[in-house]
């Protein structure tokens, strides 16, 4: 996250506020310093480099133009800046803002490690009353960024400003950043709909200095998925690593249900999907006392929707008992991999 100064055409002075989200996403604004009005930024690096890049601007949702250009360093940016048809193009050169030394532990890249979520969390430009910031997240399926200005007191960063992208001028994102050594808790008060998030998507949460992988896992007691530590191995032992995650995953939320007629057995039902992702990301297991299981999962094979379908019980190994067959109704077009 850096601001830069330079000019266009060598006739138009501006100021950039770019923000690398280390994804190969490029975010941010700018303005031409006789105006002040920021021009929003969104764009990407291009050509599988990490220097050229391609940005549009887009002033009242509308495309207006396009930065074209290279990193040539860390402080020098450069390129040609095109109008939306091409027509009229100009060069542009820009160098990043000197900034005071931060000492204070702020600056850099956090992390939200959790098994089903994950974001990111830039901070720089950090001064004594005041740092910028940028924050993208991704939960129940849903889709979050907010970046600006947020006012420094002590051990927090404080934001509380309209975003630009939702209509209601009075609405206002809300959150508190506090640094804590080697985190940063944030704790957002308003609505993620207020922060221009996506419906389940909030900021809230622990952000690390260091990125974990964190697996996915069914966990085991009186009210989770299966009843005790050999219910759940016997499970893993069945559908293996991979499939174990794949299972794990698309059980994030779930509940136990009836059978339906016709099983011929006794089992437990349990049924769920990852949160926000019904109809793309589901899975039933079906469990006895006696270490018997049955058990389906949604996955894609590209673009092809597959069941696939597990049981080491030698009469339901190629067929599928009729309870998973009624949960199956939903997704009758896939085809099933026993």
């Amino acid at each position: 996250m850096k601001d830069y100064e330079g000019s266009i055409d060598g006739k138009f002075p501006i100021r950039l506020h770019l923000v690398n989200w280390g994804t190969g996403s490029l975010s941010g604004n700018y303005w031409y310093k006789k105006v002040g009005k920021k021009i929003e930024l969104y764009g990407e690096f291009i050509n599988g480099s990490n220097t050229a890049f391609n940005i549009k601007e887009y002033a009242q949702d509308k495309h207006t133009g396009t930065f074209e250009g290279k990193f040539e360093n860390a402080d020098k940016i450069s390129g040609t800046w095109s109008d939306p048809k091409s027509t009229k193009k100009r060069s542009f050169v820009a160098n990043a803002v000197k900034t005071a030394a931060d000492n204070s532990g702020w600056s850099g890249t956090w992390h939200l490690n959790d098994v089903w979520d994950s974001g990111t969390l830039l901070i720089g430009n950090v001064r004594k009353d005041s740092a910028d910031f940028a924050i993208s997240v991704f939960r129940g399926g849903h889709m979050g960024e907010v970046e600006g200005t947020a006012v420094r007191k002590g051990n927090q960063l404080i934001f509380n400003q309209h975003i630009l992208a939702v209509e209601d001028p009075a609405s206002k994102c809300a959150m508190t950043l506090t640094l804590k050594g080697d985190y940063v808790q944030i704790e957002q008060t308003s609505s993620g709909w207020e922060c221009g998030f996506g419906m389940r998507a909030y900021a809230g949460g622990k952000f690390e200095k260091r990125k974990l992988s964190l697996k996915p896992t069914i966990k085991y007691g009186a009210e989770e998925v299966f009843a005790n530590k050999a219910q759940h191995d016997g499970f893993y032992a069945l559908v293996g690593a991979k499939m174990y995650e794949k299972f794990a995953y698309n059980l994030q939320g779930f509940e136990k249900q009836e059978q339906v007629a016709g099983d011929g057995f006794k089992a437990t039902v349990v049924t769920g999907a990852a949160i926000g992702m019904y109809m793309t990301n589901e899975a039933i297991i079906m469990y006895d006392g006696r270490g018997k299981y049955w058990a389906a999962t949604l996955d894609f094979v590209g673009e092809q929707g597959l069941v696939r379908y597990f049981s080491n019980d030698d009469k339901w190994k190629k067929k599928m008992p009729p309870t998973i067959e009624k949960w199956r109704e939903r997704f009758s077009e896939y085809e099933v991999s026993f």
